[in-house]
């Protein structure tokens, strides 16, 4: 490192940024070549009934989605974002947003508390992670 340039972690980015997160949104984030790197936040945690805010501080777009969950076709019908995908409609799912944008995660009221789902970018698919609910 050179003398007089001190790194700094994306977490501290975040807040710098736009703030602390809300206390009842855990923030979930992408920082700078997130397609190589994979999510800043690769494990989020949260309480069942927990919001989740996502931050892009990539220069490229990407989302979070429930990546081997999927709603109901009932369920299917009454969740609005469904329509933007084909055949399954994930569980959860955030708008793609593009560098220093953030988006709520919807569909988090289907997650139950004692599991762990995962999720990924599906511009980026090999960005991956894991939701826990405690």
């Amino acid at each position: 490192m050179r003398r007089g340039v001190r790194s700094i972690s994306v977490a501290a980015l975040v807040v710098l940024l736009v703030g602390a997160p809300a206390a009842q949104a855990a923030p979930a984030v992408t920082g700078p070549a997130a397609f190589v790197s994979g999510y800043a936040t690769p494990v989020v945690v949260i309480a069942e009934g927990e919001d989740i805010t996502y931050y892009n501080f990539d220069i490229a777009p990407h989302d979070f989605v429930a990546r081997e969950d999927f709603l109901s076709k009932k369920a299917a019908r009454k969740a609005k974002w469904c329509s933007a995908f084909d055949g399954k409609c994930p569980m959860f799912w955030s708008q793609r947003v593009g560098v220093g944008q953030s988006t709520e995660v919807l569909g988090l009221e289907a997650v139950k508390s004692g599991e762990q789902y995962a999720f990924y970018c599906t511009v980026h698919p090999n960005m991956t992670g894991t939701l826990i609910v405690r």
